[in-house]
């Protein structure tokens, strides 16, 4: 019985081999579908199972560079700046929980007198509601320009108090963090960064994602639950508070006018650039740390919460994993062979639906290069024809009417001509018998004019309505359209009129007799 309830065991140390392993294939997967795919409460979760996990055995660390490497390098280059932090997806999730874990005692020690003086309405109370007022208000009388420089002077002060306790205090941050700084910088300046540079990612991440985003945040400040409620009225000034360390330590922010002058009188009672001093200290104290797992006990408990999340979302995980990591995944978790069949069915099923979608596609595609290679050339087409349109408008409105009819009845006799034209070929060769025996030359003599244009619908000459009210033209353009009907009643009108030409010479002569 034993033997069949380890088979249906998940085996941790099988899973350890393929999260742990040095391509972080599954790692990747697990991070991609738990954090970065899923909301943010949800997202955070998700982060914190994982960072457990890799901090109870001693591997927090090794997660915290490899996030760094899939967000920030490339293969031969290191890009990061400033302003990269703000569009990580994989590392700040990892950072918010290292600055849970190991900046709680800190950020206590630094801010405790801060919070002890706005909640106890003593004078930092006071001057940072001056300040805050200050934000919105015009300065126009000399009270106001006393108060307003007074309260600059103050609260500068406290930064620059504040400024010192950062530093007195980093002696006692834990060799975690410190040895984290230090393997950050060596990244960096092996990446050819400039020192400036690195000063400059060094504040934004330590002011902005390890102060600013937890000064005003009781849970994280460790109070208890009977100072919560002291804290709660005076969360709006920590947020005054965070921004004013955002802008004073980054420059990354909108700064305003008060800020600015903030800033300056800062600079001028530090005398040195603001968070120079931390940077500083930190680069120059390097340590070296080995991480400890911690005990079995708690390793097991972070595996089956890990567990838990990873089957709530396997078929996210297994899509992104080859065939045999997917296989080794399934038998180290010990997951039913049916969701392993299911999915399978599922995969499947997408690859048809994909490969039919991408033939499909592919001939739209096809078909669509073709019509508009025709419709290119009949917009061509069609731009020669209303060209030429025009040019036989404008050609009809040169020639009067006189002119125009002339030109009509040359064209008449043209195509008389062309009619008569095999007979008098065949005549004058002697020719008897049928229009087979012409040479092919003498045969295309013999077709109607008809026969040379086309009728296609789509390149039919379109007419504007005035073209088509205009009897000049339709006169004219109409002898290109013509049967043998009207050839024929053309005949008769001719010889009519011939008729009675002679007819009238015959009555002259008559008469003069």
């Amino acid at each position: 019985m034993s033997d069949v309830s380890d088979d249906r065991n998940p085996s941790k140390s099988d899973f350890d081999k393929l999260l742990f392993s040095r391509r972080h294939n599954l790692l990747e997967a697990v991070v991609r579908t738990l954090v970065t795919q899923q909301r943010q409460n949800r997202s955070v979760e998700y982060a914190r199972l994982i960072s457990d996990y890799f901090k109870v055995h001693g591997r927090f660390m090794e997660l915290l560079m490899w996030a760094i490497d899939i967000d920030f390098l490339t293969t031969d280059t290191l890009t990061i700046d400033s302003s990269s932090f703000q569009h990580s997806t994989f590392f700040i999730p990892f950072y918010n929980q290292f600055v849970h874990y190991h900046f709680k005692n800190y950020l206590l020690d630094i801010f405790e007198p801060i919070i002890f003086g706005l909640s106890s309405g003593g004078d930092y109370s006071e001057e940072f509601k001056i300040a805050m007022n200050f934000q919105s208000k015009e300065i126009t009388t000399a009270e106001d320009i006393a108060s307003y420089q007074a309260s600059l002077d103050k609260i500068a002060q406290i930064f620059c108090a504040l400024n010192e306790d950062f530093i007195k205090n980093a002696e006692y941050l834990p060799d975690f963090v410190r040895m984290f700084f230090t393997k950050f910088f060596k990244i960096m300046r092996e990446g050819e960064v400039e020192t400036v540079v690195i000063e400059k990612i060094f504040n934004e991440l330590f002011f902005t994602y390890t102060i600013c985003q937890n000064v005003n945040d009781p849970f994280m400040l460790m109070f208890d639950d009977d100072r919560r409620p002291q804290l709660v009225p005076v969360l709006y000034k920590l947020e005054f508070v965070s921004l004013i360390i955002q802008n004073i330590y980054t420059n990354t922010s909108m700064c305003e006018g008060f800020l600015i002058d903030l800033q300056q009188t800062i600079k001028k009672m530090n005398g040195n650039c603001v968070g120079e001093k931390m940077f500083k200290y930190v680069d120059a104290h390097p340590v070296e740390y080995k991480e400890e797992p911690e005990s079995e006990e708690e390793m097991n408990k972070a595996f089956e919460k890990l567990l838990d999340a990873i089957k709530n979302n396997i078929q996210g995980i297994l899509d992104l994993l080859p065939g045999n990591l997917s296989n080794q995944l399934l038998d180290a978790i010990k997951l039913e062979k049916y969701v392993y069949d299911d999915y399978q069915i599922y995969h499947a099923t997408l690859d048809t639906i994909n490969t039919f979608t991408q033939a499909y596609n592919a001939k739209i595609n096809k078909l669509d290069a073709e019509n508009m290679a025709l419709k290119g050339e009949y917009d061509r087409l069609f731009k020669e024809q209303q060209e030429l349109i025009q040019q036989l408008d404008t050609l009809e409105r040169k020639l009067g009417p006189d002119e125009l009819e002339k030109l009509s009845s040359c064209i008449d006799d043209e195509l008389m001509l062309s009619d008569d034209y095999p007979t008098r070929e065949t005549e004058r060769n002697g020719s008897i018998g049928s229009r087979d025996s012409l040479p092919s030359s003498k045969k295309s003599g013999m077709r109607p004019i008809g026969v040379f244009q086309d009728t296609s619908p789509s390149l039919t000459p379109k007419m504007s309505s005035s073209q088509k009210n205009s009897p000049k033209q339709s006169k004219l353009f109409s002898k290109f359209h013509k049967g043998d009907k009207d050839k024929k009643e053309k005949e008769k009108e001719k010889d009519e009129k011939k008729k009675e030409k002679d007819e009238k010479k015959k009555e002259k002569k008559e008469k003069k007799k």
